[in-house]
């Protein structure tokens, strides 16, 4: 096989297994419900479905790494770095993430270290949001603030400080999604000034 072919197939392992795996875990260990199973069994499996999980989750440490070496900043929030994102004119994304979310794993390995996400994200500010304990005052304040319902949510603010509400995305988005969002003229139009390029 050449060595191109080789280079695409390793990609894609990269890519895909750990997602596989995760998916795996979730269904034999909590989905899977067979019959007349007796308890040591049910125990097994549940067992073998939390190691699929957590495989998945951190096997991609372990690749070595074909991406860019930059990487996004990301500063955690509060109401002071808002403002002072508005009276700069800088456009915000506010990722709301908690330790125990599989899917917030997801789009740190896979989303957030993509080149192109990198580069389309450059302008923004970008702030976290951690709710692992939802009642800290900073996870509360925000929670409240922007009416968050699960994690991970990632919201856009325009340059002015307003959301844009329909580019708001709950769960796991893919890179090309979400530059797809980021690209769209919800963020090209006069009142949020968000302007773009790849």
């Amino acid at each position: 096989m050449p060595m191109a072919s080789w280079l695409n197939l390793s990609t894609t392992l990269q890519s895909w297994l750990p997602l596989a795996l995760i998916a795996g875990g979730i269904y034999l260990g909590f989905l899977e419900k067979s019959k007349n199973q007796i308890q040591s069994i049910r125990r097994t499996k549940l067992a073998v479905g939390i190691a699929l999980i957590l495989a998945g989750v951190f096997l991609p440490s372990f690749f070595p790494s074909t991406k860019s070496k930059d990487v996004l900043i990301w500063e955690n929030y509060t109401p002071e770095s808002l403002t002072a994102a508005k009276n700069a004119g800088q456009p915000v994304i506010v990722g709301f993430y908690a330790d125990w979310c599989i899917p917030c794993h997801e789009l740190h390995q896979f989303t957030f270290a993509d080149p192109k996400v990198i580069k389309v994200l450059a302008s923004f500010s970008k702030m976290k949001v951690d709710v692992t304990r939802m009642d800290a005052p900073q996870a509360y304040e925000a929670i409240h603030r922007f009416g968050v319902i699960g994690v991970p949510t990632l919201l856009f603010l325009d340059s002015k400080g307003q959301e844009i509400q329909e580019a708001r995305v709950t769960g796991f988005i893919p890179p090309k999604e979400l530059i797809a969002i980021i690209q769209s003229p919800r963020f090209r139009t006069p009142h949020n000034g968000v302007r773009i390029q790849a």
